[in-house]
């Protein structure tokens, strides 16, 4: 009778060891390298937070040491409940004994075990750090073992341990999930979101048309140059020579401290050409190491395009910085009024839309342009990307047009 007794307290010692073990492999798996990062951030001390740190850099091999220790202890268990009833009860009831088994271990050692840890993994996490990693460095002489069998089989992975990456898609469902769990704000998601969006973005995409960049002349002499820049109101300015190529670049500040008399071609910087095929980001290192503020874009050609300022990349992240005149109203839900120099790419955005070959205008003036095969004048109506285009105004120098763009809806096409 006492061995029975001794049995039975040896069966659950199995089973609890085996629910240990289960915990300990939900709990190491669901908790984030993020979170174990901001953890050891806060408790720079805590061995336990050192331990775990061990554990997730070497994930295969901590998992394949917890599976050792869950499969003994469920073996273990299994053998004593099918001894215990063979010796008591008979063989008759072995099949009996070894269904009960089963849904226990299922139940009490598996599913309950993980639930809970789940739910709490970086409590349990830190509770059972120490004894896995002592598990680990253990049963190493058997795991050093089974990754070499792993090893040879074509499609399995080194036990080694393998660096995680997420990809941009992975990225964006957890930012979508931190909304939905209201652990991120909808500004914060725009954020993020543009962050992720700037790595795909063409210069092109985000360049000033060079028919509406103002820009001084390389002979203008310092009183000609402080009267151009009072009237175009830009702190930096592309520099032209007689033949209207870009042969440098000038800031305000510049101008203000040249000598009287003293032409814009002898205090000029030169100039940062970039393809409009160059991405954005590309782009924001070169000006970031060249100290730049302005770059000029060119076509397959050499020809100017037009330019890009450090101004302009920073808003395609945080937004626009400062009203500027090509900003986008919405009147109607459906219904956008622009001026000229507002990029089409933002216009299609806006509006769900989408233009052939947009990519070849960067802004919507030059796409009236190219479609009208002239100037635009007031009045002035085209169909484009199922949307009606009605110019309002146009400025002297046709440089600041406004524009009405309203989607035409399904009934009103047919």
């Amino acid at each position: 009778m006492q061995n029975m007794e001794i049995e039975i307290l040896l069966l659950f010692a199995m089973l609890a060891l085996s629910a240990l073990f289960s915990a300990a492999e939900a709990a190491l798996l669901t908790i984030s390298r993020i979170k174990i990062r901001n953890m050891l951030k806060k408790h720079p001390k805590d061995s336990r937070i050192s331990s775990l740190v061990h554990l997730k850099k070497n994930t295969p091999r901590t998992i394949m040491a917890i599976l050792i220790g869950n499969n003994v202890a469920n073996v273990s268990a299994s053998f004593l409940a099918a001894h215990i009833t063979t010796l008591y009860f008979g063989s008759i009831y072995l099949g009996v004994a070894t269904g009960i088994m089963t849904l226990v271990i299922l139940v009490f050692a598996e599913v309950i075990p993980k639930n809970y840890a789940t739910a709490n993994s970086q409590e349990f996490a830190l509770v059972c750090a120490k004894p896995v990693e002592f598990l680990s460095s253990a049963l190493f002489p058997i795991i050093f073992v089974l990754e070499r069998i792993s090893s040879a089989f074509p499609g399995t992975y080194s036990i080694g341990g393998r660096r995680v990456y997420f990809s941009e898609e992975e990225i964006r469902s957890a930012i979508e999930l931190g909304v939905e769990d209201k652990a991120i704000t909808n500004e914060e998601k725009v954020l993020f979101e543009r962050v992720l969006d700037f790595n795909d973005t063409y210069v092109k995409e985000i360049m000033t048309p060079a028919r509406d960049v103002k820009m001084m002349h390389s002979s203008d002499i310092r009183e000609e140059a402080l009267k151009k820049a009072a009237k175009f109101r830009k702190n930096r300015y592309p520099v032209t020579n007689a033949q209207g190529k870009v042969v440098g670049m000038i800031s305000l500040k510049k101008i203000i401290c040249m000598a009287q008399g003293a032409k814009i071609g002898d205090v000029m910087m030169p100039p940062l050409f970039v393809s409009g095929e160059s991405v954005a980001t590309d782009l924001f290192k070169s000006l970031q190491t060249g100290r730049r503020q302005l770059a000029i874009v060119l076509n397959s050609a050499g020809a100017t395009e037009g330019i890009v300022t450090m101004e302009d990349l920073v808003e395609e992240i945080v937004g626009e910085i400062e009203e500027s005149p090509h900003h986008i109203k919405r009147e109607e839900k459906a219904k956008l009024v622009v001026s000229g120099d507002a990029r089409l790419h933002d216009v299609e955005k806006e509006l769900g839309m989408h233009i052939a070959s947009s990519d070849r205008f960067g802004s919507v003036g030059a796409f009236l342009h190219y479609q009208l095969k002239r100037l635009p004048v007031k009045g002035d109506v085209i169909i484009a990307g199922g949307s009606r285009w009605q110019v309002r105004e146009v400025s002297s120098d046709y440089s600041m047009q406004k524009i009405e763009i309203k989607k035409i809806s399904a009934s009103a096409k047919s």
